[in-house]
């Protein structure tokens, strides 16, 4: 939208690994200025942490890696919500099995192998 004040930050980072276990996280942050006078700024933070096979992960040959997937966002209270000048956030979150698409396993062999 034109005119709107909006900033991204994207972050893919490798947590860890030990033995066959891989933990990489990937992180997107996202801010916006107040849109109108009486509309308060908005902010979002999201993660998603993957843990997979390091031995799936480096096997060229692979298409689909299995990880497990949990999912967790933080946001400021939504300007429909009318929450005013209360502090607060929303957090969610999930954790599940999951298998992964041919870009996001590109990506998180990429990463890994560094």
């Amino acid at each position: 939208m034109p005119g709107l004040d909006m900033r991204f930050d994207h972050h893919v980072l490798v947590e860890g690994r030990s033995g066959d276990d891989v933990w990489l996280t990937e992180r997107l942050d996202t801010r916006m200025a107040a849109p109108a006078p009486g509309v308060p700024a908005f902010g979002f933070h999201e993660a998603f942490t993957f843990h997979a096979s390091a031995a799936e992960l480096a096997d060229r040959a692979r298409t689909h890696v299995r990880s497990a997937v949990q999912e967790f966002n933080v946001l400021s209270w939504r300007p429909w919500m009318a929450m005013g000048d209360r502090t607060g956030r929303l957090c969610s979150g999930t954790s599940k099995p999951s298998s992964n698409s041919e870009g996001s396993v590109a990506n998180f062999g990429q990463e890994t192998s560094r």
